[in-house]
């Protein structure tokens, strides 16, 4: 009898030993389910702040208010500015986002002189455009122009330089344009 006690005890024991361990597993199982949920939250949170930040609208047009310039150009006739990227008090577009972007710059240039446009990325130059004199004694205005797709990553720097400081005539046919055309995730 004793024997059947013991090994009654025994097997007691080792159950109860089984039903701790599945209990633990269980814990273990519900910890797992509950952080689980909790990153499925934060990703949808995430996933959302995603789709915002690259279905936010970036871009800029800005005309010339001077004649007096300087390198950069400041294009300070700002009539758009989404995403406020584009800086008049440096004539800067700043990149804070990663993706392909589309930059546009037109001018007119005062007859009779020669004078180069250059629109530089990070300092150097991804488009340029030259206002040339026929020196034929016509007196028209030239208007050249120059546009350009740039893939930027976030801090890049697009803004336009000019050869004389000079020449170039204020109107809304000066002008400095971008926008991004895609975001990268």
């Amino acid at each position: 009898m004793k024997s059947l006690e013991e090994q009654l005890r025994f097997e007691l024991a080792a159950n109860n030993n089984g039903l701790k361990s599945l209990d633990e597993q269980a814990k273990q199982v519900n910890e797992r389910i509950d952080s689980l949920v909790i990153q499925q939250e934060l990703d949808k949170e995430q996933l959302a702040t995603n789709i915002s930040y690259i279905n936010t609208a970036v871009g800029f047009n800005a005309g010339l208010s001077t004649s007096s310039i300087s390198n950069p150009i400041k294009y300070t006739n700002v009539v758009a500015n989404k995403g406020n990227r584009y800086s008049p008090s440096t004539g800067k577009f700043t990149a804070d986002r990663s993706g392909l972007y589309y930059f546009e710059q037109y001018w007119l240039m005062y007859p009779d002189k020669d004078q180069w446009l250059y629109m530089r990325k990070n300092g150097d130059i991804v488009c340029q455009s030259l206002g040339n004199s026929a020196n034929d004694g016509d007196a028209d205005y030239n208007s050249p122009s120059c546009s350009v797709v740039l893939e930027l990553q976030s801090g890049d720097e697009v803004y336009v330089t000019s050869s004389h400081g000079k020449n170039v005539y204020t109107s809304s046919s000066t002008r400095f344009t971008g926008f991004l055309i895609k975001a990268y995730v």
